[in-house]
């Protein structure tokens, strides 16, 4: 017999057990019993030990509260959620912070900033993850660092718990739509990119009244700051490499070895500015 948290599974029991039927009705919140046992080690006995215990956890509604939280944070950190102020965070690398230690987060500065400022319990949940688009086929993501197209910030919307008690939710999305290696490719025609931006236009409306529907919270949408700019710090291979990228450019063929040579023989001094040309 096997004891996981609350659920017990007993494996001592002959596969040719014909009362698991039985058995497997009296299953309750406390206990799935699974006593009929297909505990051959073969993947026939395992598929068997999957689906009875999906059954049991969806017949006994354990799933509605299985939800893909990546995140989640309350201050103080012994408040009680339930007199917490809630935030709810969807989105795309950005909102999830990729690189950033979570104290670095701006979810989580910006609910340390709200506990101070309101005197009382705040809480954060973050469904966010990288490479998330609007809207599309659903699915998992292995992790929220490693880019997964889903879950979309539509299945997250869909995902917030306790949609009535939120007060506030982070939207930022609509980058990966339009696609970041589309945006940094310097070949790639202005209208392009315009017509790709409009694209998210009604996914993103969909989104928005989807939340404004759903819920009684204050909805902020963030844009995107820019991606390289004076301030950006950019190491040597970076900057050999933009300035490789550089010569397969049309849009730059006037000033395509300047920037190579410049990157190669003076890494440091060169100016990122310098990489924006006509």
């Amino acid at each position: 017999m096997l004891q996981a948290g609350n659920a017990l599974i007993n494996m001592n029991v002959p596969t040719n057990d014909h009362k698991y039927k039985e058995r497997e009705k009296k299953c309750s919140n406390s206990i799935i019993d699974l006593s009929s046992a297909f505990a051959h080690p073969n993947t026939k006995g395992a598929q068997k030990y999957r689906d009875a215990i999906v059954s049991a956890l969806t017949g006994n509604k354990f799933l509605d509260d299985i939800r893909p939280i990546n995140d989640y944070a309350i201050f103080p950190s012994d408040a009680r959620k339930s007199e917490a102020y809630h935030i709810a965070v969807i989105g795309d690398s950005i909102a999830w912070g990729n690189g950033l230690k979570k104290e670095n987060r701006y979810y989580y500065q910006v609910a340390d900033w709200l506990y101070k400022k309101l005197n009382s319990p705040v809480d954060v949940t973050v469904y966010a993850h990288s490479g998330a688009v609007i809207s599309g086929e659903s699915g998992k993501s292995i992790n929220p660092s490693l880019n997964s197209r889903s879950p979309t910030l539509m299945d997250q919307a869909t995902n917030i718990i306790g949609k009535d008690g939120v007060d506030i939710i982070f939207v930022s999305g609509g980058i990966n739509d339009v696609g970041i290696n589309n945006i940094l490719d310097a070949n790639t025609p202005t209208a392009t990119i315009s017509t790709l931006s409009e694209s998210i236009r009604v996914p993103m409306e969909n989104l928005l009244k989807y939340l404004l529907h759903e819920t009684d919270a204050k909805i902020i949408v963030t844009g995107y700051y820019p991606l390289i700019t004076e301030e950006s710090k950019v190491e040597i291979q970076d900057r050999a490499v933009a300035g490789a990228l550089a010569t397969q450019s049309e849009k730059t063929t006037s000033q395509t070895w300047n920037v190579l040579i410049a990157a190669i023989a003076d890494p440091i001094g060169v100016n990122p500015s310098e990489w924006t040309m006509s």
